[in-house]
């Protein structure tokens, strides 16, 4: 290689230089400073949907409160007390016109439901879950995902308040 190089005259010399140069500067582009642009807008995207996500979350939760205490301060359901939790579960679904929505059911040992359902609305969901606070019902998990605009699908367990 050293011997080749002797051999070449100054401008043809020159000539490779640059030609080596823009080939390192090409592959850099190519293999480095590309791929790495693209994970950054990747990741710009990835946070402006968690930002808005957020605000939906923030504006679930308030809403969520804000049910709580309408909840809270209406008077419990009649004759909830002592009935099965696969009733008073049914029930509030029905309630809210959820029932359709539920493509999944199993009861555990201890006593608790978990429910799977598909996209149904947040607000008639967040009043579904009111409901069973208020008859006694404690929700034990509550895994959610946003399928829309004000569309949420996933699943709920639950089971008896303890004394309630």
């Amino acid at each position: 290689m050293k011997t080749w190089w002797m051999q070449l005259g100054d401008r043809e010399r020159r000539l490779v230089a640059v030609g080596a140069a823009v080939l390192a500067a090409g592959l850099v582009y190519a293999l480095i400073w590309h791929p790495l642009q693209q994970v950054i807008a990747r990741d710009r995207a990835l946070v402006v949907q968690q930002r808005a996500d957020l605000a939906w979350m923030q504006q679930a939760a308030l809403r969520m409160r804000a049910l709580e205490s309408q909840a809270s301060r209406q008077a419990p359901p009649p004759a909830s007390a002592g009935q099965p939790l696969r009733t008073v579960l049914d029930a509030a679904l029905r309630a809210q016109g959820l029932d359709s929505a539920v493509t999944g059911r199993s009861e555990a040992e201890d006593g608790s439901i978990r429910i799977t359902f598909k996209p149904v609305p947040f607000d008639a969901l967040l009043r579904c879950l009111a409901s069973l606070g208020a008859a006694g019902v404690k929700v034990q998990s509550l895994d959610l995902e946003r399928v829309g605009a004000g569309q949420v699908q996933g699943s709920l367990q639950v089971t008896h308040r303890a004394g309630g």
